[in-house]
């Protein structure tokens, strides 16, 4: 696993130093996609390493020797992610630049679909998987939510969306810090239904030819649920 592991980092070094190479040669900005898509890229990487041990089946101990065919499409979606991180934080390019960065998300949404089918019928679903998946589904809506915000395709508010996570995750620890428990939350169909709706609409939101008009009036539609929910699932969390 540990060479694997190494493999994959020589493998995204490659990828994100070929993209620079394109990028240097039609965008003003490249220098600066260079330091932000590596910072992001090296800290993925290493997060990697730190849960290599969970690479397990479920119920099992021994360890898997192989990542497997599903973690390695999560790894690449992790690839993706990285290199559209680096369009943080500068204009939104025109032409056929701008059409990259939708295609990178779109790719990384699609193989979100597969790599969780493929662990399964390969019988190699692991707690590694299914930590980087979620990891990476965060960071993902994040990053993208941070764009569209800064593109003005969704309006400033929206990013308390792609920061629910990470507040939630923070609310919990604090609880911990204090020595108060926390509760299981609630299985909930509506959740499953409003994710499914998030991902599709930031999916799409990033495409040049969608008007700011539509994808606010989408931003509204999907991310005031999104957020009541959130509150719901405090509320459950903390026993209230």
């Amino acid at each position: 696993m540990q060479r694997r592991w190494f493999l994959t980092g020589l493998l995204w070094l490659c990828a994100w130093l070929l993209f620079y190479l394109f990028l240097s040669q039609r965008w003003v900005y490249a220098q600066r996609w260079l330091f932000i898509s590596a910072a992001i890229l090296a800290l993925l990487w290493l997060r990697v390493r730190q849960q290599l041990d969970l690479n397990s089946r479920p119920g099992e101990a021994r360890l898997l020797p192989m990542l497997g065919a599903g973690n390695h499409i999560t790894l690449f979606r992790g690839l993706l992610i990285g290199l559209l991180a680096g369009f943080l934080f500068s204009p939104w390019p025109h032409g056929s630049l701008a059409w990259i960065i939708a295609g990178l998300y779109t790719i990384a949404s699609l193989a979100d679909a597969v790599d969780g089918y493929v662990a399964r019928r390969r019988n190699e679903v692991t707690e590694l998987g299914r930590l980087l998946d979620m990891e990476l589904d965060g960071l993902g809506l994040a990053v993208v939510i941070l764009l569209a915000v800064g593109y003005g395709q969704l309006p400033p508010w929206f990013l308390l969306v792609g920061l629910a996570r990470y507040l939630f995750i923070f609310g919990l620890w604090i609880r911990g810090r204090r020595g108060q428990s926390s509760h299981d939350i609630p299985a909930s169909v509506h959740r499953r239904i409003l994710a499914g709706m998030l991902m599709g609409m930031m999916t799409v939101v990033l495409w040049p030819i969608v008007p700011p008009d539509m994808s606010h009036i989408a931003a509204f539609v999907v991310g005031i649920p999104l957020q009541l929910g959130f509150v719901r699932d405090w509320l459950f969390a903390s026993g209230r």
